[in-house]
């Protein structure tokens, strides 16, 4: 009214909306094996945008489309972060460990065929395979020979990329049947009378028998019905493969 003069003024007022925080939730990462295959790592942002990871040792593992990709055995630093957008701040990275073991190869051993207590074992019986490249340690080693019964054969397999594959064992029985010489100097199943004639001629030194014949003819004492050898060759290994010759007694 006329009493009053007023006058009228506008002011403009702004604002801030400060962007909304976020956090990562990433669960520990489980142990592998070298060869696993590809996993995801199960991290989430609070804000349910997609998060990034990163490898602190790409020999270990890799990202691939958001996977962790195993490369080798070891260790390495899985970093997690989410870097925001319009409406959150970037979240706190979370960095979790990842430890790869070795693997174990694979030793594949038949059991071996039975041999006798003067077989020497051979790549016949120590003949394991790996599906990597690597070494092959027997006990007992080839040469050996070994007593009558199951005898347990054992390798060691040692692989050629020792940092991705560990070493690894297997063992196999096998069976040595005993063996006993028959008093046929040339090995056969039974004597005849030239057998008979040397062994009788080198027992009074007329003759010499190889290492293996004099193997073949220890047959004496008899302990049993079966050969006992004594290591020596004498008058009643003679004796016992006459008797064998005119079948005075049975074969074993």
């Amino acid at each position: 009214d006329s009493n009053y003069n007023v006058s009228a003024t506008s002011a403009a007022a702004s604002i801030q909306i400060s962007k909304a925080t976020q956090t990562i939730i990433f669960p520990d990462l489980p142990a592998k094996t070298y060869k696993d295959a590809d996993f995801a790592p199960g991290a989430t942002a609070s804000s349910r945008l997609t998060v990034t990871y990163a490898s602190s040792n790409l020999a270990v593992a890799t990202i691939v489309n958001g996977q962790i990709h195993i490369v080798g055995a070891g260790s390495a630093d899985i970093t997690v972060s989410q870097s925001g957008d319009a409406n959150y701040g970037p979240a706190t990275e979370v960095v979790k460990s990842l430890k790869v073991n070795q693997l174990t190869p694979v030793i594949n051993w038949a059991t071996p065929s039975a041999i006798n207590s003067i077989t020497p074992l051979s790549a016949t019986q120590l003949n394991a395979i790996a599906t990597i490249a690597g070494n092959f340690i027997y006990t007992p080693a080839s040469g050996t020979v070994l007593n009558a019964g199951t005898q347990i054969l054992s390798v060691t397999f040692t692989p050629t990329d020792n940092v991705n594959y560990s070493s690894a064992s297997k063992p196999v029985n096998l069976t040595v049947t005993q063996w006993y010489p028959t008093g046929s100097l040339s090995g056969g199943a039974t004597p005849n009378i030239t057998d008979a004639l040397r062994v009788m001629r080198s027992t009074v030194g007329l003759e010499t028998l190889t290492a293996v014949e004099q193997r073949n003819a220890d047959v004496a004492p008899l302990i049993g019905g079966k050969p006992s050898p004594n290591g020596k060759i004498d008058a009643g290994d003679a004796l016992i493969i006459l008797k064998l010759v005119v079948g005075i007694i049975p074969a074993w």
